[in-house]
């Protein structure tokens, strides 16, 4: 697979997980230390703004999780006043990457992660099959 090809499929991973939460606004791939890889958006978000703060978060949140709770980070969601905004970790082979989703604040949030979960697994699904898990 070229790396055109990567990034059609990786699209279609993000365009299916639009199809399926229509309350989602933006989604993206992102590494840990903020660089946006790839976005699919119904609504414009400063995602590139966002990604590295959200990383930071993500980083915060397991330093957190493991040396004052004893325990891995799974997700973080922020609840905001008119959006949630999820992350996720892709659990690459280098740990560096995480997906992240902009929901209206009236979303099903079990659907939210459900879907979120399901799409992390896609997503390293298609690396896995790039030899880049």
């Amino acid at each position: 697979m070229s790396e055109k090809d990567l990034l059609v499929e990786l699209k279609r991973v993000l365009n299916d997980y639009l199809g399926n939460v229509s309350s989602t606004e933006s989604v993206f791939i992102a590494t840990l230390d903020g660089h946006l890889l790839l976005d699919r958006s119904r609504f414009e978000h400063p995602l590139g703004q966002v990604s590295p703060m959200a990383g930071s978060v993500l980083g915060i949140s397991e330093t957190l999780a493991s040396q004052l709770l004893k325990q891995t980070l799974q997700d973080n969601i922020v609840i905001m006043d008119k959006n949630i905004l999820g992350l996720f970790k892709v659990q690459d082979k280098e740990d560096s990457l995480f997906f992240g989703v902009i929901c209206d604040r009236l979303v099903n949030l079990g659907k939210m992660i459900t879907f979120a979960k399901i799409t992390t697994k896609e997503i390293n699904k298609v690396l896995d099959e790039q030899n880049l898990m």
